[in-house]
């Protein structure tokens, strides 16, 4: 960046503080001692580029004799190189109103419309894996759908079962109901099945 504005270091700081608090979870007022409460989460390089970030920002903030012409010339280098180590998704380096943009949380909705099977077959897949999920619009992480996976390639086909499918408690009584849930099931079977494969590759 020509010519870096007092303004610009600030919101390049504050931006800092954001991903720090958002990210990791720090606490603290001040870039220093928000990296310091996460640096366990920190490498020791990352960890060193942020204090030299946070102890020019408050010698611009806090002395006197010190304006943005004595800032560090690699100052947004190193703030780039910090954006991009620990922002898992995307920050505009620079610009005048910076935000955040976070990734979508994954639902098991959103997972089951991903795999192609209805919300309660893979909340029940879910919940025979072991994992105590709610309800469709609970939050399903990483490490779940790893846990998922492990179970599934583990799971004999035969298991699979045709009722495992129905959306209620009601019995099925008419054949007609009964036949379309044996497809639906066939096809959450098949989806299900289909996923683990494309998941492994």
């Amino acid at each position: 960046m020509k010519n870096p504005t007092y303004k610009d270091y600030i919101e390049a700081a504050k931006n800092i503080e954001l991903l720090l608090k958002n990210e990791l979870g720090a606490t603290g007022d001040s870039i220093i001692s928000q990296a310091i409460s996460v640096q366990n989460s920190l490498t020791e390089p990352q960890l060193k580029k942020l204090k030299a970030l946070g102890a020019a920002r408050n010698k611009l903030v806090h002395e006197e004799n010190f304006s943005e012409e004595d800032m560090p010339e690699n100052f947004f280098s190193l703030y780039d190189s910090v954006v991009s180590e620990l922002q898992p998704v995307y920050l505009n380096p620079h610009s005048k109103k910076l935000k955040l943009k976070r990734k979508p949380k994954t639902t098991v909705k959103t997972l089951a419309k991903e795999m192609g099977v209805v919300p309660s077959y893979l909340l029940k897949q879910l919940n025979e894996a072991g994992l105590n999920i709610k309800d469709e619009f609970s939050q399903v992480s990483e490490a779940d759908k790893e846990t998922l996976l492990v179970y599934l390639k583990n799971k004999p086909v035969d298991d699979f079962s045709d009722t495992s499918i129905k959306t209620d408690n009601t019995p099925i009584s008419n054949p007609s109901k009964d036949e379309n849930n044996k497809t639906s099931s066939a096809h959450s079977i098949k989806a299900i099945l289909q996923w683990m494969v494309d998941t492994l590759d």
